[in-house]
């Protein structure tokens, strides 16, 4: 199976989901760390990020153990790659902000075979 046929058949699956129960696939917006700007008033570089709106996910609670790096993880978001847009891969700088408007840290990304899934484990944020 080619990888193309293999990203397009899991997003097909989020599709149809969303299709049977859209409450199933909640809508996050992936707030990709994009760049710094440097503040020459108190000298200190400031993050920027990115807004990616209404990404459809699967919010579970994180199988984890304490000899992994995402211990720490209060939530794991599972995201369908085709459902990113075009060339965002996720990465630890970066935060997800669910409809409540609750802002995550990314803790750790986990990748699946043929890179059709993203497993996007964070914590809540104060």
């Amino acid at each position: 199976m080619s990888t193309g046929l293999l990203l397009s058949q899991v997003k097909g699956v989020f599709d149809v989901i969303e299709s049977v129960d859209a409450d199933l696939l909640p809508k996050i917006t992936y707030l990709e760390a994009a760049y710094s700007q440097y503040d020459t008033t108190t000298r200190q570089y400031t993050g920027g990020f990115c807004q990616h709106p209404n990404i459809p996910v699967v919010i579970t609670q994180p199988e984890i153990d304490a000899s992994q790096d995402v211990a720490h993880a209060t939530v794991k978001f599972v995201v369908a790659s085709e459902n990113m847009p075009d060339s965002v891969v996720p990465k630890v700088q970066d935060r997800i902000q669910t409809s409540d408007l609750t802002m995550h840290n990314v803790i750790g990304i986990k990748g699946v075979p043929g890179d059709s899934l993203y497993l996007i484990y964070c914590e809540v944020t104060a």
